[in-house]
């Protein structure tokens, strides 16, 4: 009786998987039903992957044990036939799907998947030959649990063989052979060194890999700091050289705008001529337009070492200078203080995936980064950040918005962006109103201070009067790091 009224609580509400709660003795098997809400599925879900294999208990310590559904693939065997495709690179050590054939990939996910299957049938048949033979649990216990792990023994058989017909083997091949396409585009699309090979495969391969040409010669007109259009006359004399970004020949007067703004910074800052030189910056002037393929009013490009200046935006039908050369030159500073700080670094994060520091904060130990109080009151007492966020989402209004709203998120995103709480963000600000703050009227690279202390993400001169020596004596210590001393 007790058996067939598990079999039809089952068999009514369709598994659709299972979490673990609690350990020892106290540990539950929770089953997930098309009945579930789906909140409860992603709390499930979230608190199973938290855990380590190191938490399960032992066979000697446990009532009831569930192995991780989750199966490394790393350990399975390649494929000894050799593929048609004998050019294209084999799956092994450091190998990317995107520079493997289509065919490759298509075969590499079949046997990952079979592999999968097998390894779970495998697994759960343990599992209740384990429940079988322990005394230690009740029977109605028993019973409920082999019929619940012979379900999913028995839909992963059905998958096995669903494999082995032409209708499922053709269904999964569409699948992986559009997971293979958008994988070998993101690919290129990101400037992976994908082969040649591979991109001849398929057309939309070639348009792909044309569309990244064109964007590799913008950038490198836009911010390259070595080509034909770069000015080094002041190199040696400023520290720094100018170019236009189009790679037209830049005029004297924005060259004597760029001039005139690195001396308004070095007049707050101190002087930075060493450092520039040591990092090889690059100033390029945008003669109106946004930066290459950007919206910002400004914009620092640290592979290339060069920052962009020179944005107007249409405001109300007038045309209004960005004084972003402070906000951008921070960003400059930051940088190289967060590359010196780890010698350039390239460390890991999740799988193949690596970065550079991108920020001197970022390069410090935590325990200086936390020592440090100016970027948690930079961040909790910045101005009206709630309308920074209805203006950047206009959802959260609860109206259409008005064009006075629209022209104030244009020039907001143009001069703060969406990641305006990011520290490296932070910095720069701070950097821009420190500028701001110490001329005491507009110049060429920030606007008054009376701007700063009502515009949303800046600070009120209340509380940046408190910040600014904090400021400064971090100014001071980048300058140093960036000069190598």
């Amino acid at each position: 009786m007790v058996r067939q009224c598990t079999t039809h609580y089952l068999r009514k509400r369709k598994l659709v998987g299972f979490y673990t709660k609690g350990q020892g003795k106290k540990r539950k098997v929770i089953p997930l039903t098309q009945g579930t809400s789906r909140r409860r599925i992603r709390v499930a879900s979230i608190l199973d992957s938290q855990r380590t294999l190191s938490q399960y208990p032992t066979s000697q310590q446990r009532t009831v044990l569930v192995k991780p559904q989750v199966v490394q693939t790393s350990s399975i065997p390649e494929v000894q036939a050799q593929p048609p495709y004998t050019h294209f690179k084999k799956y092994g050590l450091g190998v990317s799907s995107w520079e493997v054939s289509e065919q490759d990939y298509i075969d590499r996910q079949f046997e990952k998947e079979k592999t999968r299957l097998n390894a779970n049938i495998k697994n759960y048949r343990e599992e209740i030959a384990s429940i079988s033979s322990n005394p230690h649990i009740r029977s109605v216990q028993k019973e409920k649990k082999i019929a619940e792990y012979q379900m999913y023994i028995d839909a992963w058989q059905h998958k096995l063989q669903q494999l082995e017909t032409s209708e499922g083997k053709a269904q999964l091949t569409h699948a992986y052979k559009n997971n293979y396409i958008e994988l070998v585009k993101e690919a290129i699309k990101h400037g992976e060194p994908v082969p040649n090979e591979v991109i001849e495969q398929r057309p939309e391969f070639q348009v792909a890999h044309d569309s990244r040409k064109r964007y590799e010669k913008g950038l490198h007109t836009s911010f390259a700091n070595k080509s034909a259009a770069i000015n080094a006359v002041m190199f040696l004399e400023k520290g720094y050289k100018v170019k236009r970004q189009d790679g037209k020949e830049i005029q004297p007067h924005q060259i004597a705008e760029i001039d005139q703004g690195m001396q308004e910074i070095q007049q707050a800052t101190g002087p930075s001529k060493e450092a520039m030189q040591k990092s090889d910056l690059t100033i390029a002037h945008t003669s109106g337009t946004y930066p290459f393929l950007g919206k910002q009013g400004g914009l620092y490009h640290p592979a290339e070492k060069t920052i962009t200046t020179g944005v107007e935006i249409d405001f109300f039908g007038k045309k209004i200078p960005m004084r972003s050369l402070g906000h951008e030159w921070g960003h400059w500073l930051d940088h190289e203080a967060g590359t010196q700080t780890r010698n350039g670094y390239e460390y890991y994060t999740t799988g193949k995936s690596s970065r550079r520091i991108k920020s001197y904060k970022e390069g410090l130990s935590k325990t200086e980064e936390y020592s440090n109080p100016l970027f948690k009151k930079a961040e909790y007492s910045m101005n009206a950040p709630q309308e920074v966020r209805r203006l950047q989402n206009p959802s959260l209004l609860g109206h259409e918005m008005t064009e006075e709203e629209k022209q104030k998120a244009k020039e907001l995103n143009a001069r703060i962006g969406y990641y305006y709480r990011d520290p490296r963000e932070t910095w720069a600000r701070l950097t821009e109103q420190y500028i701001a703050e110490y001329h005491g009227k507009e110049t060429i690279v920030a606007e008054k201070p009376e701007y700063y202390h009502k515009h949303p993400a800046y600070w009120n001169k209340e509380t940046f009067e408190e910040m600014k020596p904090m400021i400064k004596a971090e100014i001071e210590r980048r300058q140093a790091i960036a000069r190598g001393i």
